[in-house]
């Protein structure tokens, strides 16, 4: 029965968290309530109740705090650069001077849908199989459905940057080194640790090994 209403609790918050960004229409809103249904994923992990469980779990979280912090520091860029914070101030952002922003940010909100070759492909695996492993096979399908839901709102502010014109009013995007450098690292290790994921796998078993003392 707790593990049942523990499944129940995890579904629900990916739902919720879904369909509240599916509204928003300002970024920093729009990451933060995506966050509640990236916590369900992780959650998914834990709920198992096993080690492969918090395995995965670990691995999904490790993903999730490379990839939303990376996409957060671009929407702080633009937000400084333009003084706003909804999509449509991401309009043409490629076309204006935000080319290498728009990529990077293209390439975090992909990670996060769970597009292969990205670090949260990995972590969405690996929650998913472990999932299956533990014959939870409703969980596993739920969680891919709202996945699915979910690239429709991060789609959005691709759309607008790459396939929108700008309108000529808007503010240049300026960056200061460090953004570059700090965007940089995060933008490749979402690529990088997405085509070869094993030192985020090392992790997540070193890190189960210390908590629970078993691999």
């Amino acid at each position: 029965m707790r593990a049942e209403l523990d499944h129940d609790v995890q579904l629900a918050q990916a739902q919720l968290g879904n369909l509240a960004a599916l509204q928003q229409n300002n970024m920093k809103r729009l990451l933060a309530y995506s966050s509640i249904a990236q916590a369900g994923y992780a959650l998914m992990g834990f709920v198992l109740l096993s080690n492969e469980g918090i395995r995965a779990m670990l691995v999904y979280l490790f993903a999730y705090y490379v990839m939303d912090a990376g996409a957060f520091l671009v929407v702080m860029i633009v937000a400084n650069a333009t003084g706003r914070e909804d999509i449509a101030a991401y309009k043409g952002l490629a076309w204006r001077g935000g080319a290498l922003p728009a990529i990077a940010l293209s390439i975090f909100l992909l990670s996060l849908t769970g597009i292969p070759a990205t670090i949260g492909f990995i972590g969405k695996f690996y929650v998913f199989a472990a999932a299956v492993r533990e014959r939870f096979y409703i969980l596993a399908i739920i969680g891919i459905l709202n996945s699915v839901v979910s690239l429709y709102y991060y789609m959005r502010p691709v759309k607008e940057m790459f396939l929108e014109q700008p309108d000529g009013d808007e503010q240049p995007i300026a960056m200061e080194f460090w953004n570059y450098g700090l965007m940089g690292v995060l933008t490749v290790a979402t690529i990088a640790l997405g085509l070869y994921p094993p030192p985020i796998i090392a992790f997540a078993s070193r890190s189960l090994h210390f908590f629970v003392g078993s691999t």
